[in-house]
């Protein structure tokens, strides 16, 4: 017995060492042929890389992975890093796959209007080829007579003018469905989820436009989750980078599931859309025929010009238009005010491409009526093109009143009008006297640029003469400039003047223009006999005296003194006025605020320019108020970008 079990013992010993030996080689095989297939690839790449003379010029593809390591964790800030050294039209490699890179206008006009046939397939996406769905789609297929017949379907009976006019009674039904679910929030102080809302909406005009039914209500039920799911869900898996994409060998693997999630959603929507279908078939049985998409497709298939037109075919193309209609945005489009040609932008990518990258092309602007008069757009900072008369005017304004050295300089001017603002609004509450935080605000900023500029006060908190004259020349001007004029959209009426703006832009530059000039006239008086004082209209009279400035008139430094007066006094006061507002608006808000102030600042401290640092609430508050407060309040003229042409 005990021999027996000595014997099974070891023989079973034997065969693990077997089974270890098997596994070990088959390991070791596997690594032989990857590290083969990576030399074979490696050999292959580099040789091909070196063949091919045709490829546009690129950063030099690692072995197996390409560029991928290369775009880093914000693709498009690399790639335009890229393209400043490899130029407008680059090629990368991406894993397997090779990929063309056009970073210039010029270049995506060749390839997407020139040769936009040669370049309209695409590399389709794994996730996209569940359920034969890049043969039926139009987003994937390649131009042909099926491609053509479906895109003809949609635009003769979805997207023509006469189905977009026929349908806007839809629409203004959806919107006020809308406004309707969105005012009983409000009264009943329930919180609106604006995506949610708007999915609904979206949602509800394509049933209605495909199918005559809604698909959700704003209640919330189990459809309208049915269907976000199912569509989001399509988007999520198509929209994800794929590594089976890249490196086709692991498409078998599906490493990251995108694949069976993508059967799984398509699959349900698929089925979705068959249901609908088949309802639609057997209510045309005994109901009247409905107007609407489904209805034309299933009478279209009929016909002997769509003969190739099959179920499945209709069920794709609703796929196609709810997956794109509901993802639907439109960045950047061009809207035509009478004879003014305007672009809209409204993302902050297109924004941040515009104002930044290429803001000497759309640095130019359409010039209003009122702001030619006097002749300030041939003077003026803000108007002028880009050149040397700009460029001089942005330097002075650079080095002697925004750089960092006057900023410090001045901070005691900024500290003075603080503490006289702080005294009036002190005084007003000791004799129940009402603050109006517009006027005080203006006579603040007013007077800042006005010690700032010429060393004075132009008006005092008592609100005397002075303060009408300046406000009222001020905002004068702000209003000509910000007030549309029907003459800058139908130049025909030019002449005429309709609305009269150009005879008060007249009247109050000429206003604002001559005190400056008695300013002007005073200092040259003043500087022979008393000694020069430290503001900028010093400076800016003894620069046109030098010969780098040689070009600077008494005119010249007129139009800027406007511009910087009124830039930097309403706007401003508007500014402050409108977040103070808001403020008072949301009075839990203020709350914290004060909280904070008396945590940081303790009991009667005066807040120093330093203190901001440590507010970072309030601090928040302030860049809200300046970057949407104007938005919605507006001081300054509402302005897209009116383009010259």
């Amino acid at each position: 017995m005990f021999k027996y079990k000595l014997y099974r013992g070891e023989h079973h010993s034997r065969d693990k060492q077997e089974e270890t030996k098997k596994l070990m080689n088959l390991i070791i095989v596997f690594l032989v042929l990857v590290v083969l297939w990576a030399l074979f690839h490696v050999l292959r790449s580099n040789s091909g890389y070196r063949r091919s003379a045709k490829l546009a010029p690129g950063p030099y593809p690692f072995p197996i992975i390409g560029n991928i390591l290369q775009m880093g964790r914000i693709p498009h800030l690399t790639l335009a890093k890229l393209s400043k050294t490899y130029g407008p039209l680059m090629s990368l490699h991406l894993g397997s796959m090779y990929s063309v890179v056009v970073t210039s206008p010029e270049m995506a006009k060749e390839i997407l209007q020139k040769n936009d046939i040669v370049f309209s397939s695409r590399t389709i996406q794994s996730a996209a080829q569940v359920h034969d769905h890049h043969n039926k789609s139009m987003a994937f297929l390649p131009v042909g007579s099926q491609w053509n017949k479906i895109r003809r379907i949609c635009r003769e009976q979805l997207f023509s003018i006469q189905c977009l006019e026929a349908s806007q009674g839809l629409r203004q039904e959806k919107l006020r469905q809308l406004c309707d679910y969105v005012q009983e929030c409000c009264h009943s102080g329930q919180v609106v989820d604006i995506g949610k809302v708007v999915f609904t909406t979206t949602l509800n005009l394509m049933s209605v436009t495909l199918f005559s039914v809604d698909f959700s209500n704003y209640g919330r039920s189990d459809s309208i989750n049915e269907w976000e799911q199912a569509i989001k869900g399509v988007m999520n898996v198509i929209g994800v980078p794929n590594f089976a994409d890249f490196f086709p060998v692991l498409k078998l693997v599906d490493p990251q599931g995108l694949k069976r999630q993508a059967d799984f959603y398509f699959e349900k929507l698929l089925g979705m859309f068959e249901d609908l279908i088949n309802q639609r078939l057997e209510s045309r049985i005994t109901s009247p025929k409905k107007k609407d998409l489904l209805e034309i497709l299933l009478d279209s298939s009929q016909e002997s010009e769509y003969h190739n037109l099959s179920c499945l075919d209709i069920k794709h193309l609703l796929l196609f238009n709810f997956t794109n209609f509901l993802t639907l945005t439109f960045p950047l489009m061009s809207v035509h005010l009478g004879s003014m040609y305007t672009v809209v932008v409204t993302s902050p990518e297109m924004a941040k491409e515009i104002l930044q990258k290429n803001d000497i092309v759309f640095s130019s602007r359409t010039i209003q009526s009122a702001a030619q008069v006097h002749d300030h757009h041939n003077k003026s900072m803000a108007f002028l093109p880009v050149g040397s008369q700009w460029n001089k005017i942005r330097r002075i304004c650079r080095e002697q009143l925004f750089s960092i050295q006057c900023l410090e300089a001045s901070q005691g001017f900024r500290q003075e009008k603080l503490r006289q603002l702080c005294d009036y609004v002190q005084e007003c509450c000791h004799s129940g006297q009402v603050v109006d935080i517009g006027k005080v605000v203006f006579t603040t900023t007013l007077n800042l640029m006005s010690v700032t500029l010429f060393s004075v006060d132009f008006s005092n908190y008592g609100r005397s003469d002075s303060i009408n004259e300046w406000e009222q020349a001020i905002k004068g001007v702000m209003n000509v400039i910000g007030v549309p004029n029907f003459s800058d959209f139908f130049p025909v009426l030019k002449l005429v003047d309709p609305q009269g703006l150009k005879r008060q832009a007249d009247f109050y530059f000429g206003k604002l223009l001559g005190m400056f000039e008695d300013l002007i006239n005073q200092r040259l008086e003043s500087r022979i006999t008393s000694p020069k004082k430290k503001d900028l209209l010093e400076i800016l009279l003894d620069s046109s005296q030098e010969s780098e400035y040689h070009n600077l008139s008494c005119l010249d430094i007129k139009h800027l003194l406007l511009d910087l007066t009124v830039g930097g006094s309403d706007t401003t006061a508007t500014t402050i006025e409108w977040t103070m507002t808001e403020l008072l608006r949301n009075p839990n808000i203020m709350a914290i605020a004060k909280d904070e102030l008396k945590t940081v600042l303790g009991g009667n401290k005066q807040a120093k320019e330093s203190d901001i640092l440590k507010l970072p609430y309030l601090q928040a508050i302030i860049d809200i108020g300046e970057k949407f407060g104007l938005a919605l309040h507006r001081a300054p003229p509402l302005k897209a970008l009116p383009i010259k042409r």
